[in-house]
């Protein structure tokens, strides 16, 4: 049985989550011990906006995807799947996931995880609210890992960087064959990246292993990985214990303020155009 609790937007500085940046954004899950929520966060700056508090009394909180849409979705605990529903500003808690949830993302229709330390991701559908069907799908040519966070693509493709400072790459997380390769980057400075795509289409990790980490531009194509800003907000210390993409691959961002503003005013000229006929 699900559980429907009503949850407030009253802290300042929150940020509508269709909310266009002028530059790419993701979305980053903060640490319990650090307050909890999930933030919007500037690829080139760092800047961290809360989007929306998460639930605290069940335990720590991971495993954050995002359906392109209205709903977010995270994990307390180790595997309590909860649906926040962005236009209602409500909270629904879905239940318990099979296994310890390492990481996860979405994609068409379905909540993707990967167990802790195993060989397969699971595929839980998800339709707002409303659980569907649970399917493993056991990943070929790999290792266990112990992920610091997956994520996949409009087409299919995913992508994980685990423990290790590597990058592991499979054109189709409903069947997952993987290839792996050494992450480049800054020595020392790449195990365990939450990533996710952002609007712009390309690959983000940010540093999960310490307090306002730093945000790395990731080519998948070469492996490389190049340090940018590191994640700031008003609201004090923030730790990324998980990120989503702002928007899949393939998705249209949202118009900037100013192209919305002049879409309503000319869509209001055509209002009064039909009246006087």
């Amino acid at each position: 049985m699900t559980s429907r609790i009503r949850t407030c937007t009253v802290a300042l500085g929150l940020v509508a989550v269709s909310a266009a940046y002028s530059s790419a954004h993701f979305y980053g899950i903060n640490g319990t011990a650090q307050g909890g929520g999930v933030y919007q966060i500037d690829t080139s700056t760092g800047v961290a906006q809360l989007a929306f508090p998460t639930l605290k009394h069940l335990g720590e909180t991971n495993g954050l995807a995002w359906d392109g849409g209205d709903w977010f979705y995270y994990i307390v605990g180790t595997n309590t799947l909860v649906a926040y529903d962005a236009v209602n500003v409500t909270t629904t808690v879905l239940g318990p996931l099979k296994g310890r949830v390492s990481s996860a993302t979405f994609y068409n229709g379905a909540y993707y995880y990967y167990q802790d330390r195993s060989k397969s991701i699971w595929k839980q559908v998800v339709t707002g609210a409303t659980l569907g069907a649970l399917s493993k799908k056991p990943v070929t040519n790999g290792g266990s890992y112990q992920f610091g966070d997956i994520a996949a693509a409009s087409n299919g493709e995913w992508v994980g960087t685990p423990q290790g400072g590597l990058l592991i790459y499979g054109s189709n997380i409903d069947a997952p064959v993987e290839t792996q390769t050494a992450l480049a980057g800054p020595a020392g400075a790449l195990t365990g990246l939450q990533s996710a795509f952002a609007a712009d289409g390309n690959f983000y990790g940010v540093r999960s292993d310490m307090l306002n980490g730093t945000i790395y531009s990731i080519d998948i194509a070469t492996a490389t990985a190049v340090a940018g800003a590191a994640v700031s907000s008003p609201f004090g210390n923030l730790r990324i214990r998980d990120a989503a993409g702002a928007a899949p691959l393939g998705i249209v961002p949202v118009p900037e303020p100013a192209s919305m503003t002049a879409m309503a005013l000319g869509a209001l000229a055509l209002l009064r155009r039909r009246r006087k006929a």
